[in-house]
């Protein structure tokens, strides 16, 4: 969705692979690819907004919005090595 042209292998999220650690044998990751990690993660958020879309549309079609506290939270996002790190649990 977020990055159509991509032609290289799709990257887990987290990278199933240890190289992104500071501690750990690096694999080049090249601009693509990273910029390839970025867009599956903003897929994943474009997913959960359409998803929760969803549930409120729900809510008011049976009249429960006026009765329901929704209540979001997180507990961080993934660095892309734009803060000198990579992934999640590393840092703050």
């Amino acid at each position: 969705m977020f990055d159509p042209d991509y032609k290289g292998h799709k990257m887990d999220m987290p990278p199933a692979f240890p190289g992104l650690l500071p501690f750990h044998p690096r694999e080049e990751l090249t601009a693509s690819k990273r910029r390839n990690m970025v867009a599956q993660y903003d897929g994943s958020i474009a997913y959960f907004g359409h998803e929760l879309g969803l549930v409120l549309e729900e809510l008011a079609s049976r009249g429960l919005t006026e009765e329901t506290l929704i209540i979001l939270t997180a507990d961080h996002g993934e660095e892309f090595h734009d803060q000198g790190g990579w992934g999640h649990g590393q840092s703050l």
